[in-house]
């Protein structure tokens, strides 16, 4: 279970921010003009990405974070997979905790147990598609790195599932956009991890090999690949080019 409490990320405004909020006479503003806090310290002016979130994600649980863009959605799953520092907060994982601003704890992003698929794929360019799948087993510390056999056996599982086992040895950059997102989930689930955070699914027209909904297969991959585990899902989701959706 991921328990997210009182979250906060700020940043230093702009220029073109701080410019436009005093032409205003408010807060600053996000794209598409969502209203940030702003707070004025001895250090100086912050703002506000994300301001005291608090949600849980239960085992097996699929949960959506929904609004429009430039809200936060991003920035809250980057904060939570360690690629950003929040301000202050806490997260947890399970009866672990993985970040704590009060206590001074935040344990790097690759000691998490998470996976994430990014919105811009964050595909290596110069590799295969098989060795992007295989990058995070291949750079784990030695004592918890598989076996060579056993990385080929993961990758190449992964790859069947999600349709790609054909262009392992392509090189990533010669596949379609939606192949590309596909080798992105394939990466985030080779690693097994105990909670899967997507940024931004894919939209259907993506040619991602299912008629159902691209969340829905999403799910379906993630649950052959790591079946009986009980992982959870945590998915930012734009309102304004999606239906609403629940947990």
């Amino acid at each position: 279970m991921l328990t997210v409490e009182s979250l906060a990320k700020s940043y230093e405004p702009t220029a073109a921010a701080s410019r436009r909020a005093r032409r205003n006479g408010d807060g600053a503003a996000g794209k598409k003009g969502a209203a940030r806090r702003q707070e004025t310290t001895a250090a100086g002016t912050r703002l506000f990405a994300v301001d005291d979130i608090d949600f849980t994600v239960e085992d097996g649980e699929l949960f959506t974070l929904l609004g429009p863009s430039g809200c936060g959605k991003t920035t809250t799953l980057r904060s939570v997979a360690g690629l950003e520092r929040p301000t202050h907060g806490r997260v947890t994982l399970g009866e672990r905790v993985i970040f704590d601003a009060e206590h001074g704890v935040n344990v790097r992003a690759n000691k998490r147990g998470l996976g994430m698929v990014f919105q811009s794929y964050a595909i290596w360019p110069h590799m295969s598609v098989f060795k992007n799948v295989s990058f995070p087993l291949d750079v784990m510390p030695r004592v918890r790195r598989p076996a060579k056999e056993e990385i080929a056996r993961r990758v190449h599982e992964v790859l069947d599932v999600i349709e790609l086992g054909p262009y392992a040895r392509r090189p990533a950059t010669n596949l379609s956009g939606g192949q590309q997102r596909r080798l992105a989930l394939a990466r985030a689930l080779v690693t097994q991890p105990d909670l899967m955070l997507l940024s931004d699914p894919p939209d259907q027209q993506h040619d991602i090999p299912s008629s159902t909904s691209v969340t829905n297969w999403c799910v379906i991959a993630v649950e052959a690949c790591l079946p009986d585990q009980g992982r959870g899902y945590a998915l930012a989701v734009r309102s304004e080019t999606r239906p609403a959706m629940a947990r």
